[in-house]
């Protein structure tokens, strides 16, 4: 008897500390003009995130590639910690998220020009509904080395994401 209860205490120990590892694939788009190129064209946004749920918060890290969108010319790869705040935990779990990072590698197709990406943060709301996810996402990126002039990249994603565990 003793053997059982330890049993179900080490698989409730290890269920409780699991980790979350979600998948994500989605689209950004400029949120507004970046050095005087207004485009609405979605790039392709590929992404991995690791949470720990603390009951109604989240706490994680990620890293996505966010491609080159509109006339902007370049694409980020940021870095991220996570904390969400699941509004209420049910079937259908909304929940609030904030994301602060540093972009680990900026690519440039322009000549004469070298942006370097630098402070990451966002802000958004989502969704979990059984193993999968959705997000909207408003995201700034600092940007520097720029020779066109600009210091931000505003965009907005939107995401679809599955849960792999």
């Amino acid at each position: 008897m003793i053997k059982r209860i330890l049993l179900v205490v080490m698989l409730s120990a290890t269920c409780a500390f699991a980790l979350s590892e979600t998948l994500r694939v989605g689209g950004v788009t400029n949120a507004s003009s970046y050095n005087s190129s207004s485009s609405s064209d979605f790039a392709p946004s590929l992404g991995l995130e690791v949470a720990q749920s603390f009951g109604i918060f989240d706490v994680g890290a990620g890293i996505a590639y966010n491609g080159s969108t509109g006339n902007n010319h370049f694409s980020t790869l940021p870095a991220y910690l996570l904390a969400k705040f699941n509004l209420f935990p049910a079937f259908v779990k909304p929940y609030i998220v904030a994301k602060i990072g540093y972009n680990l590698y900026t690519d440039s197709d322009l000549s004469g020009s070298d942006p370097k990406g630098k402070a990451y943060y966002g802000a958004g709301i989502g969704m979990n509904i059984l193993a999968f996810q959705a997000e909207l996402l408003y995201s700034s990126t600092e940007i520097s080395g720029d020779n066109r002039g600009g210091d931000n990249l505003n965009q907005i994603g939107i995401y679809v994401g599955y849960d792999l565990n």
